[in-house]
């Protein structure tokens, strides 16, 4: 992962700034999933709502629940290891792990 993103994203975090949600990147009364954090925080996506838009505008490049693939390049998220199995650090968001925790996950693993 880009060193200065994952530190970008862990500062976000454990900012306070974001009020934690499940289940989607983003919901209507701006809470976040940890990915959508990731997502508020990159010149790689923009919202539309609810969903993340990658700056392409490609409509297959939006979603509500997953990383943008312009996200995921920008942020060089590894594709292998323990904390980026598919779905786990959103599993653990909507499972109620707070930010703080999760944001020691990605600074130790990714």
């Amino acid at each position: 992962m880009d060193y200065a993103v994952k530190a970008q994203w862990i500062a976000a975090l454990r900012s306070g700034k974001y009020k934690q949600g499940k289940h989607r990147l983003r919901s209507d009364t701006d809470e976040f999933c940890c990915l959508g954090v990731l997502c508020d925080i990159s010149p790689a996506a923009r919202w539309n709502g609810t969903r993340a838009v990658g700056c392409s505008g490609d409509i297959e490049d939006a979603s509500v629940i997953g990383l943008p693939k312009s996200v995921q390049r920008w942020a060089v998220l590894p594709t292998t290891g323990p904390a980026v199995k598919r779905g786990f650090l959103s599993a653990l968001n909507d499972q109620g792990v707070p930010f703080s925790e999760i944001a020691d996950l990605i600074e130790r693993d990714l």
